[in-house]
């Protein structure tokens, strides 16, 4: 055999991965299949999702497609949780009307090029945000950092991106490794 198998496995490797880039000229991912986001997320199931977490960090966003500085936001977040060598997870929780989840939600998270999987509020938004936080005052976005063991470390109150995260989030790496 002229080519070596490392060679065959790279070349197959290569275009696997050109045919998922993203085209960053029209905002939408080339490639990129939207998950349905899974509605009625309540306060047990976000539980779990934040403790089943293969990444020790996990940051919940609370978002909503009308809300102007969470889709200026949520790029940074999606670029953390598409980071392989990310230790943070995001958990997108979006506080759309329920309604609006097959069209308006759904078309909003493909344009961003959101290509894992997505949540959609319960019935009441404000109950669900004040089990994980008490003083929320219906502000959005709202971001939340927890450890996978379900402490919750920091509050972002409005709007954050990718720096403060990981400024953060080595903020307590540090702290973690002095113990």
């Amino acid at each position: 055999m002229k080519y070596g198998i490392a060679f065959i496995l790279n070349f197959c490797l290569l275009m696997l991965l050109s045919s998922c880039r993203q085209d960053h000229t029209s905002g939408r991912g080339k490639g990129v299949h939207t998950p349905k986001p899974k509605a009625n997320l309540d306060k047990d199931q976000l539980l779990e999702l934040i403790s089943h977490s293969e990444r020790p960090y996990v940051l919940v966003n609370f978002f909503a497609s009308w809300c102007r500085p969470c889709k200026e936001e949520l790029p940074d977040l999606i670029a953390i949780q598409q980071d392989i060598n990310s230790d943070v997870e995001v958990i997108l929780v979006s506080v759309d009307n329920p309604n609006n989840t097959e069209t308006k939600l759904l078309n909003f998270l493909n344009d961003l090029g959101v290509d894992f999987q997505t949540y959609s509020r319960s019935e009441n938004e404000v109950a669900l945000i004040r089990n994980f936080y008490n003083y929320y005052n219906g502000r959005i976005p709202l971001t939340l950092l927890y450890l996978n063991t379900g402490r919750q470390l920091e509050v972002f109150q409005g709007m954050t991106d990718r720096e403060e995260i990981e400024l953060v989030v080595g903020k307590y790496r540090l702290t973690e490794s002095e113990r």
